[in-house]
């Protein structure tokens, strides 16, 4: 219940829009490389913007996530990492982990 309201206010603060995608918790897989953190979500790899949150888990986990996509990410660092492309479905910010 606690997740769930703290869900809301985040809504409520992001906007009614975007309200329907951010509280429904998805089951999704977490896929870390050279290039970065993302998390997998019905064959779709979308880059995770504070992905520190997912420090704890390991490549290939299986985990429920609540999150939004966005337009950008100011924190994340954009120089290259390694040589490796990894095609992505956009940026999104992780509201929880469980």
């Amino acid at each position: 219940m606690k997740k769930y309201l703290v869900a809301l206010a985040v809504c409520s603060v992001t906007g009614l829009s975007s309200c329907i995608r951010c509280v429904k918790m998805k089951y999704v897989t977490v896929v870390k490389d050279c290039t970065g953190v993302y998390l997998r979500d019905q064959q779709k790899d979308y880059r995770v913007c504070n992905y520190e949150m997912l420090d704890g888990y390991n490549n290939g986990a299986s985990v429920q996530a609540q999150y939004k996509t966005i337009g950008s990410c100011p924190t994340l660092d954009t120089g290259a990492v390694c040589a490796m492309l990894h095609p992505s479905e956009g940026l999104i910010e992780l509201y929880s982990v469980e």
